[in-house]
This record gives structure tokens, C-alpha cells and sequence, in this order.
């Protein structure tokens, strides 16, 4: 690792070192006077553009239906024939949110669903509940 750099020497006496009379002078000048011209200033064209956001659906009333029918007949004490009854309407219902949900004409498919399960547990539960009686 030993590299041997160059040492600085001291200028000698005898060396020149230049001087500013050494460098020409600038010359002086005087400013170019421009004529003045009247220039419009460039107008520009506002260009508004319209924002497109992306539709909702509507509101998938049957979806909502089952899914309320369905919870009806859950909690629906063991009453005559009303659990079927609501299970069957949350199934129909259900069924027809579902269907309108997977033709994209309107929102709610998880609701469908679940109105559809609730719908088919309530009925085959209501039917065993039935026979075993």
C-alpha cells in the first residue's frame, strides 16, 4: 500500500505568475436598443372535460325480500305452518334476486344467496319437523 505521490514543491521566485496586466481588457459596450413591437399575447383554449364515473346498479328489491323472509322464519317460533310458509317466499324470492343479480340488472347477489339458503333450511327443516311429529 506504499504508493509513492508526487510532493508539492514550493513555486520558485524565478517563476511568472500572471497578472491581470497580462489579459486583454473587454471592451465596453453599449446596450442594442430594439424597436418596440406591440405583440399579442397568446390566448389559450380552456378545454373542460367531463368526468365519466362508472354506474351503480339499483337496488335489487327481491334480494332484500328473501333475505328478510328468510330471517322472518328463522326466528319464527314452531307456529302452525308459518316457518314453511316464509322459507318457501324467502326461496322464491331469493331466487329471483339471484337471477336478477347474475343478469348484471341489479345489485345484491350475496343477499339473494343467503335468502335462498334460509329459504331451503326453513322448508326442509319445517317438512322434518313435520314427520316427526
Amino acid at each position: 500500500m506504499n504508493q509513492s505521490y508526487p510532493q508539492w514543491q514550493q513555486p520558485s521566485q524565478q517563476q511568472h505568475l500572471p497578472q491581470a496586466q497580462d489579459f486583454p481588457q473587454p471592451a465596453v459596450c453599449q446596450p442594442q436598443q430594439y424597436p418596440v413591437q406591440n405583440y399579442l399575447a397568446p390566448t389559450y383554449q380552456v378545454v373542460y372535460q367531463q368526468t365519466h364515473y362508472p354506474q351503480t346498479l339499483p337496488t335489487n328489491g327481491f334480494a332484500i325480500a328473501g333475505l328478510v323472509l328468510g330471517l322472518l322464519g328463522a326466528v319464527t317460533p314452531i307456529l302452525l305452518a308459518l316457518p314453511f310458509v316464509l322459507g318457501m317466499l324467502a326461496l322464491l324470492f331469493g331466487g329471483i334476486g339471484l337471477d336478477r343479480a347474475n343478469k348484471a340488472l341489479a345489485s345484491g347477489k350475496g343477499m339473494a344467496v343467503a335468502g335462498v339458503v334460509l329459504g331451503i333450511v326453513e322448508a326442509l327443516g319445517s317438512i322434518l319437523l313435520a314427520a316427526l311429529l
